[in-house]
This record gives C-alpha cells, structure tokens and sequence, in this order.
C-alpha cells in the first residue's frame, strides 16, 4: 500500500475548502500545511535553493517523507520534509 493512500487518503474525508495555508522560511524556504479532514495536519517544508537554510526547525509530528537531508535545525539543499501531526478533531 502506497504511503499516500495509507496516510493521506482517508483523511480527506471531510476536509473544509481552504484548508491550505503556506508561509515563507526566509531566506529559502517555503513551510505548506493542510488541515485534514479528521482535525490532523499535514505538513511540507522545503528548501528551494541549493544552499542549506539554517536555523529552522522542519520537525514536526511524524515524519512521512524526506527527501534530501535534514536535522534538528537545518534543511540541506534542495531538501522536503513532509509531515503528520495528530491532532484528531483540533480546530474542527
């Protein structure tokens, strides 16, 4: 069973219209979640430039996905994190 059917697909079920919301992590980076439709988070950061952004902590919930190298407090280069936080029924 693919990742995205397990863990992405159920919770879609009920999820409202503008559920996404982005902000930017200067200098480089890019932080997008969605509110799913159980109340829990999904999450994605990324570093979009082939420089590492230091100072940003992309650690969040479970952790689905990485792509590239992270720590506690770095996004390597080119780097995507994505991310589930629990929160069943939180701001539902």
């Amino acid at each position: 069973v693919s990742l995205r059917h397990a863990e992405i697909v159920p919770r879609l079920i009920n999820i409202a219209g503008h559920a996404g919301r982005w902000e930017p992590i200067p200098p480089t980076g890019l932080r997008v979640s969605w509110r799913m439709g159980d109340g829990s988070q999904l999450v994605l950061c990324a570093n979009l430039h082939d420089e590492p952004l230091v100072g940003y902590n992309c650690w969040e919930g479970r952790q689905l996905w990485l792509e590239g190298c992270a720590t506690g407090d770095t996004l390597e280069g080119w780097t995507v994190v994505w991310s589930l936080v629990d929160e069943p029924d939180a701001g539902a």
